[in-house]
C-alpha cells in the first residue's frame, strides 16, 4: 500500500494534561477520548492509557512505597486501556452478532488482547506518586483487530484463491505501530484510492464501518467482499478503513491520486446505536465502482475517512 505512519503523528499528537479528572487529550480530529484517561489515535491506530498510583501509608520503606505506587499505577493504566477497548469494540458488537458470535466471547478475547499492551511511559513525582502510560496498537498480530476483523473481513474460502502478494514493510518501526506496505502501481490516470469527507455531522469511528448508498447498498466496508477477494492478513494488520486527519495528506492511504467523495448522511448498522456507515449519493457510488474497476483501490483497502466538524 502506498502510505506510512509518521512516526511524529504517532508519537507525537497527542498532548496530555494531567489534573485531578484524569488525561485529556488535546482536541484533534483523529484522537478520540475515551473516558478520563485513556484516547485512541485512529490515525496512528494506537490505543493510549494513563493510570495513577500513590505510595500505600503502611509501605515499610522508600523503596517498597515507590515499588507498590509503580504496581498500582500499571494496574490502574491496564484497567483503563481495558474500558477504552471495550468502548472501541462495542461498536462493532452488531456486526460481530450477525456473524453468529457471541458478545461475551469478544469481550473475552478483548480481555486476553489488553494484557499485551506494552508500557510506553512512566514518571515518579516528588510526592511519590506514580503515572504510567500503556498502549496497544488497534491493528496487527497484538492489536483489539482481530477480536472484529476476522468476522467483518470474510476469510479465504477453502479453495485457494490468487491474493495480491504482502509486501513486508523495510521501515525501522517502533514496537506496535506498523509501516502500510506498497501496493503494485496503477494503470496511467487511475485513481489510486478513496477519500470520503464527513462534514458537520457526528460519525462514530469504527473498525468495521461501511460506505453504503441511500437505499442501503454497500459500496465498500462491512459485508462488500467476497471470500477470498482480500488478503485476509492485511485487512487483519491495518483495518479496512483509515482515518485521516485530513483528505490527501502525505500519510494518506489513498494514495497520491485519490478520488474524493462527500458524505450526504451518516448511518449504522440495524439496533445499533452507533453511527458508524456513511451515506454517498448515488452518482457517487457510481464513480466508486467505475474507479475501482480500473485500480482496483477497495481490494488493496486503499480507503480513507475524513471527519470534518
Amino acid at each position: 500500500m502506498m502510505w506510512k505512519t509518521a512516526r511524529a503523528v504517532a508519537l507525537g499528537v497527542v498532548v496530555l494534561a494531567m489534573g485531578a479528572s484524569g488525561v485529556t487529550a488535546q482536541p484533534s480530529p483523529v484522537v478520540e477520548q475515551f473516558g478520563p484517561n485513556a484516547w485512541t489515535n485512529w490515525q496512528a491506530s494506537v490505543i493510549k492509557a494513563q493510570g495513577f498510583g500513590a505510595p500505600p501509608a503502611g509501605a515499610t520503606s522508600d523503596a517498597q512505597a515507590a515499588l507498590m505506587a509503580r504496581r498500582a499505577a500499571i494496574v490502574d493504566a491496564y484497567r483503563a486501556l481495558l474500558e477504552a477497548s471495550l468502548d472501541v469494540t462495542v461498536r462493532s458488537k452488531t456486526s460481530v452478532e450477525q456473524a453468529g458470535v457471541k458478545w461475551d466471547t469478544i469481550e473475552t478475547q478483548v480481555e486476553g488482547v489488553v494484557r499485551n499492551a506494552t508500557i510506553l511511559d512512566e514518571q515518579q513525582y516528588a510526592d511519590g506518586r506514580y503515572a504510567v502510560t500503556v498502549q496497544m496498537p488497534l491493528y496487527g498480530p497484538n492489536g483489539l483487530g482481530q477480536t472484529v476483523i476476522p468476522y467483518v473481513a470474510p476469510a479465504p474460502p477453502a479453495v485457494p484463491v490468487p491474493v495480491p502478494p504482502r509486501i513486508t514493510p523495510t521501515v525501522p518501526q517502533r514496537p506496535g505501530f506498523y509501516s502500510r506496505p506498497v501496493s503494485p502501481p496503477a494503470a496511467p490516470g487511475a485513481f489510486t484510492g478513496l477519500i470520503v469527507v464527513v462534514d458537520g455531522v457526528h460519525l462514530d469511528r469504527s473498525m468495521s464501518p461501511a460506505v453504503l448508498t441511500p437505499e442501503g447498498q454497500v459500496v465498500y466496508g462491512r459485508g462488500w467482499w467476497k471470500p477470498g477477494q482480500i488478503s485476509q492478513e492485511l485487512a487483519d494488520d491495518y483495518g479496512i478503513v483509515g482515518y485521516a486527519a485530513t483528505a490527501g495528506g502525505p500519510d494518506s492511504r489513498a494514495g497520491s491520486n485519490p478520488l474524493i467523495v462527500h458524505a450526504v448522511g451518516v448511518s449504522g448498522p440495524p439496533e445499533s446505536n452507533f453511527k458508524t456507515d456513511v451515506i454517498i449519493s448515488d452518482e457517487d457510488a457510481a464513480k466508486i465502482q467505475a474507479a475501482n474497476a480500473q485500480g482496483h483501490f477497495l481490494d488493496q483497502l486503499h480507503v480513507d475517512i475524513v471527519v470534518n466538524r
